[in-house]
């Protein structure tokens, strides 16, 4: 009996097929990239997005007979389709700065408290909204054609199944849903001015979708029952790859963007921690459960950046050699990862990256030291956001593909604290055959699946001299947003006049 799981995010997708005991049979990946990324256009192709899946799905589905495909998925994206089902925009992701003014508006016109006491999270342009409004506000003929507005996980689903549901994890990260009520807000849906019949039936993650459509099926080459269930937001997607589902657990998510997801029992996160730390709560997998989302927007994008634009290297050797060269002392540069704007604590999609200290001495392997440091405190920040905030932190485990050695290292000598590995390196799409399998009852509940089904790794044990020697570090770099938000907003206002500058996502 066998389980696939589908993790959809911004650098490609992933897919594996697992049995009921964890041991993975196929996994397969297949990259693509931004269609746009001009001036703060974050955009994907839902079409390029749709054949990654059938590909992946193709390829894992091979020799076995699947009892359930799980579909999960990056959050804030928006993708509006007609009544034929057809596409009448790009995906517009998180990251993507269109709607800022429009969301600027909404906020003042309803208050910031009033939206964080309904949806959980910080109001901020992050979230799906802030898109939809910028929809409405420059294309009233388009949105008039609108029949459907999906993120990338119910999109897929859609299209495999032919209904339109979403998990209460995705459903979060649009800000109009009630975090509580598990519904969608009516009074945030009045405020903006739209109908709730624009978006998709919200369900518990793990939930059956509808049966995959026999055309695709066929076509596919998949056998057995082949149900299509809706996942989770990828951040918890890749927690119960990981093992983590107790409260308290943590999971640090090293890919395109990192953060730290930790599970939480209701009420431990209040609307004024969440305000103050920009931490996003929201409804876990686990029914009755939540969880923090609390990341940077830049991780593992900047390390690609620095090896292939900058460096002009082959990757897969380069990074092997780099993550070789990382000395012990910290370097006397200072990176703020800000590539793609900050998230938390600062939520500011104007900040930007800098790099300080600059000297004619500094080589290659300097730099890219100084970039991993960067990124890592960072997160550094962002856990003591949560530790400040009240959210207790009893374990941390690390995935990402990236993930090496000297990186883990780094990563438990700056928060001080011991990382955990697992041994599944795809664990987003893991997730969801966990949920699979639970979902099928060969076990009860998420906590019984992963004592089942994750293979524990490694633990990578801190080097306090060196946690010490980065909290000196530490103590410059906390104040670096701080002194340089100024400058990036002017350097922000004066490279984009207003936020009219894009209908590339518009047909």
């Amino acid at each position: 009996m066998y389980f696939i799981g589908v993790d959809i995010g911004t650098s490609g997708t992933k897919a594996v097929c697992m049995d009921e005991a964890g041991n993975i049979k196929n996994s397969w990946f297949v990259s693509y990239g931004f269609e746009h990324t001009a001036r703060g256009v974050r955009e994907l192709d839902p079409e390029t997005v749709w054949k990654a899946v059938l590909i992946c799905i193709q390829e894992v589905c091979r020799g076995c007979e699947v009892e359930s495909i799980t579909v999960s998925s990056m959050g804030e994206s928006v993708i509006a389709v007609d009544k034929d089902g057809m596409c009448l925009t790009k995906g517009i992701t998180g990251t993507d700065v269109r709607g800022r003014e429009e969301c600027r508006h909404f906020i003042q016109k309803i208050g910031k408290r009033c939206i964080t006491e309904v949806t959980g999270l910080p109001a901020d342009s992050l979230y799906s909204l802030s898109k939809i409004l910028w929809m409405k506000s420059h294309s009233p003929r388009l949105f008039e054609r609108i029949w459907k507005i999906f993120s990338f996980q119910d999109f897929i689903i859609y299209r495999l199944c032919g209904d339109t549901v979403m998990d209460y994890s995705v459903a979060s990260r649009t800000m109009l849903f009630d975090y509580r009520t598990y519904k969608w807000s009516g009074r945030l849906f009045t405020q903006a001015g739209l109908s709730k019949s624009l978006m998709s039936k919200t369900v518990q993650a793990g939930s059956v979708a509808g049966n995959m459509r026999k055309e695709i099926k066929r076509k596919l080459g998949c056998s057995g029952t082949c149900l299509i269930l809706a996942g989770c937001h990828d951040h918890i997607a890749n927690a119960i790859g990981a093992g983590v589902c107790r409260a308290g657990e943590c999971v640090n998510a090293a890919g395109t963007t990192e953060g730290l997801t930790v599970m939480m029992e209701p009420g431990v996160l209040t609307e004024s921690k969440v305000e103050q730390y920009k931490i996003s709560c929201e409804p876990s997998a686990m029914e009755g459960m939540y969880n923090t989302v609390a990341w940077s927007n830049a991780s593992g994008s900047i390390l690609r950046w620095l090896v292939r634009d900058v460096l002009k290297e082959k990757q897969n050797v380069c990074f092997g050699e780099l993550n070789g060269s990382i000395q012990y002392e910290p370097t006397k540069l200072y990176v703020l990862p800000h590539f793609s704007g900050a998230a938390t604590p600062y939520t500011d999609d104007r900040s930007k990256g800098a790099i300080l200290g600059l000297t004619l001495d500094v080589g290659r392997e300097e730099l890219y030291q100084a970039v991993v440091e960067g990124i890592q405190m960072e997160l550094y920040a962002i856990y003591k956001c949560l530790i400040h905030s009240g959210v207790p932190v009893n374990k941390i485990v690390s995935t990402g593909g990236a993930l090496s050695n000297e990186i883990l290292q780094m990563k438990a000598d700056i928060l001080g604290c011991e990382i955990h590995t697992v041994k599944c390196e795809q664990t987003g799409a893991a997730g969801g055959a966990i949920l699979g399998a639970v979902s099928n009852g060969i076990y009860n509940t998420v906590d019984e699946a992963v004592n089942a089904m994750v293979k524990v790794g490694k633990t990578v044990i801190p080097d306090m001299k060196r946690h010490e020697a980065y909290g000196n570090k530490m103590r410059i770099y906390d104040v670096l947003y701080t002194y340089l938000r100024e400058i990036n907003h002017a350097i922000d206002k004066a490279g984009v006049t207003d936020n009219r500058y894009s209908d590339s996502g518009i047909k």
